[in-house]
């Protein structure tokens, strides 16, 4: 039994198609029905049937695959270990993502994978769109990267995965005249005082270029905060301040707040790229595990 065996049940298994399963990991389908008619002589039975317009595991076929996974990860991780030579860098996998992500859904997903795997954690550096552009997507030091792809300038020879389409929104004071909308259009906020947080310049420019495509320059104070601080403005019914509509929502919950949606303003992708997920045993499944798990939500 070889490897190259397993890898071709597996691909058929997961897209349940052989000339898919082919693609997938960039062989012929003759080659890859070479190898699984290999497979099924050398263990005396029949792993797949094929139909017309799919193909099904038998119930043998469903019985070894996930003991297929796991000989395959076991090989992706004691090869992780001697590329690297050190076994703590396969139990770890090291992701860059926007400031405050832990207000966003990529925080639990990341939480729940890191669970379902012992002796594994992920590394987080939540870091600027900019510093991920002049940084980690040259050297390649991180793994896997969330941010806003209309905020990056991708290269090429990475892969990028968007994840979910998010609205600009205002968040007021729920006492402020405004609290009373749940939409509102930037031109309708000109007159308002802001307060935008610093930390990441390229968001700080998205949120003032948005305004400007609405004919204004919005009204700011100069101080350089973070969102905690401009949680308290607001509470105060002091300031207002544009964010994501996903960090919004998880981060100003309290009843003090109205996080209203903004319609005119040019919506963002929350997305992932994967700059080296196979230098890492678990990158691959980490990648698949974020795109199910935000298949619902893209577009949305």
């Amino acid at each position: 039994m070889r490897t190259e065996q397993l890898q071709c049940f597996q691909a058929i298994y997961t897209h349940r198609s052989f000339s898919k399963a082919a693609d997938s990991i960039y062989i012929s389908q003759s080659a890859l029905s070479k190898q699984i008619r290999s497979l099924e002589n050398e263990l005396g039975v029949t792993l797949f049937k094929r139909f017309h317009s799919a193909t099904v595991p038998t119930e043998v076929g469903l019985a070894i695959a996930p003991h297929v996974e796991r000989i395959l990860s076991e090989l992706d991780l004691m090869e992780d270990i001697c590329r690297t030579g050190s076994a703590r860098r396969a139990s770890c996998l090291k992701i860059a993502t926007f400031f405050n992500v832990s207000y966003s859904p990529v925080a639990v997903n990341m939480i729940q994978f890191e669970q379902q795997i012992p002796g594994f954690h992920i590394e987080t550096l939540e870091c600027s769109h900019a510093q991920m552009n002049s940084t980690f997507f040259k050297n390649a030091q991180i793994e896997i990267c969330f941010g806003f792809s209309e905020l990056w300038d991708i290269p090429a020879e990475y892969s990028f995965y968007p994840l979910q389409t998010t609205p600009l929104s205002l968040v007021v004071n729920v006492r402020h005249p405004l609290a009373r909308y749940n939409s509102i259009r930037l031109s309708e906020i000109r007159n308002e005082y802001f307060c935008f947080s610093k930390e990441d310049s390229a968001l700080f420019d998205y949120y003032i270029s948005s305004c400007q495509s609405a004919g204004f320059s919005p009204l700011l104070t100069n101080s350089t905060v973070r969102l905690g601080l401009i949680k308290q403005y607001i509470a105060s019914n002091l300031r207002c301040t544009l964010n994501p509509m996903i960090v919004a929502q998880e981060f100003f919950t309290s009843s003090r707040f109205k996080v209203i949606e903004v319609t005119d303003a040019k919506p963002l992708t929350l997305t992932m790229i994967a700059i080296n997920p196979s230098a890492h045993s678990h990158g691959k499944a980490f990648v698949n595990a974020m795109v199910d798990a935000f298949a619902p939500n893209h577009g949305a």
